[in-house]
């Protein structure tokens, strides 16, 4: 069986994939993993940390968009649940940890999370740091 992750209309595509989301400024698709396509260095670093967590978790989404209104509030890149806990991922390519703090609080309060673990990612360094 192969993992799905949802990631960003890739236009190097050979076959098209089934459009599960739309909006006029971007489409998404629902991806197998292992079909013929080149990732971004980001996206290999989320699919990494992923595969490295997976088992400390029930249930686990990876960039995850959130929209507020009209206008798009920002991404998650990693979002695991275990039990009634629920952990949010941020994934860096450099080691911006201040960056990565200020986008975690914010997606925290707005989803009124505050209880909830974050964590850093550097994908350079293959560090996780709590935040």
């Amino acid at each position: 069986m192969r993992d799905w992750i949802f990631i960003k209309f890739l236009p190097q595509l050979s076959q098209k994939p089934k459009v599960i989301y739309s909006t006029n400024l971007k489409i998404y698709y629902w991806l197998r993993l292992g079909d013929n396509i080149k990732l971004s260095k980001h996206d290999r670093y989320v699919l990494e940390l992923k595969d490295r967590i997976k088992n400390n978790y029930d249930s686990m989404s990876i960039n995850v968009p959130l929209r507020h209104s009209k206008r798009s509030f920002g991404e998650i890149d990693i979002i695991a649940q275990k039990g009634n806990r629920f952990d949010l991922y941020e994934v860096k390519c450099s080691f911006r940890i201040m960056k990565a703090k200020k986008q975690l609080d914010r997606l925290k309060k707005y989803l009124k999370l505050e209880n909830s673990g974050s964590y850093f990612y550097c994908g350079n360094s293959k560090s996780l740091v709590t935040v």
